[in-house]
């Protein structure tokens, strides 16, 4: 009900420690959350320390090449895992993306059952060397690399603001490999390619857009606490509040670190 009436609000299960992780724009919203779950629903509820989702990027391109070879049972399973990073075209902001090139070898021309759109399978390797992946190998190993980057080379925060790009002619799979198979042999990749030397990872935080509106006597205190090293903000604008009689509004944007 509450991420119904609040889509800003978000809900998770950690699978490791079976608790329940609710994320919010920040304390303030997160205790209006909790005050509502006791006052309206009647639950009790223990609370942990309040943490920011710091996130991770890497800001230059790298490329790896991973071979694998997986004994399952009697039977032995090798191949070539080639991927690309890069950065988001659009920016740190914008959520990572696992991407390959749709039969390169232009044979197939399937269409999808929701709609007329050409959908093709993913086929890897080159020249007389190549493999039309299943449907379930496919999602395999996108789920993999998934899995990979989702902990970032210095903290273990996952990754955003990159584009991983498999490369379907320098990447090997046999037709037989199973998913479980191809899912760990594309994790273990992925994450070493993000741990590749020569990786320029930084650490991101999330920032708080704000809009103040202060007695003019307090502007110069204001703004000295905002651009505190406490608080590391940065004032975009000062202005005259039209509306309120010797008001003033500061713009500015601050890290929600505490």
């Amino acid at each position: 009900t509450l991420t119904r009436d609040d889509p800003s609000l978000t809900l998770t299960s950690d699978e490791e420690t079976g608790q329940l992780v609710l994320g919010g724009m920040g304390e303030l919203h997160l205790e209006i959350a909790i005050d509502r779950l006791r006052s309206e629903f009647g639950l009790d509820c223990e609370l942990g320390r309040v943490k920011v989702a710091y996130r991770e990027a890497i800001l230059n391109s790298l490329e790896y090449r991973d071979e694998f070879e997986v004994t399952v049972g009697a039977a032995t399973y090798d191949g070539v895992i080639t991927l690309r990073m890069n950065p988001h075209p659009e920016g740190l902001s914008a959520a990572t993306k696992v991407e390959a090139l749709r039969d390169p070898t232009g044979k197939q021309n399937k269409k999808s059952k929701d709609n007329n759109v050409k959908h093709k399978r993913i086929v890897v390797g080159s020249g007389d060397n190549t493999t039309m992946l299943t449907k379930d190998q496919e999602k395999a190993l996108f789920n993999g690399i998934r899995a990979g980057i989702n902990r970032g080379p210095k903290l273990g925060y996952p990754l955003q603001g990159v584009v991983v790009e498999i490369d379907n002619s320098q990447t090997f799979v046999s037709k037989d490999t199973p998913p479980s198979v191809l899912q760990g042999a594309a994790a273990l990749a992925a994450s070493k390619l993000t741990a590749k030397k020569g990786s320029e990872a930084v650490i991101l935080e999330p920032v708080a857009f704000l809009r103040v509106v202060v007695p003019e006597q307090y502007v110069g205190a204001v703004i000295s606490d905002l651009t505190s090293t406490q608080k590391r903000g940065e004032i975009h604008d000062v202005a005259t509040d039209l509306s309120q009689k010797d008001r003033s509004v500061i713009l500015a944007h601050a890290p929600l670190t505490r």
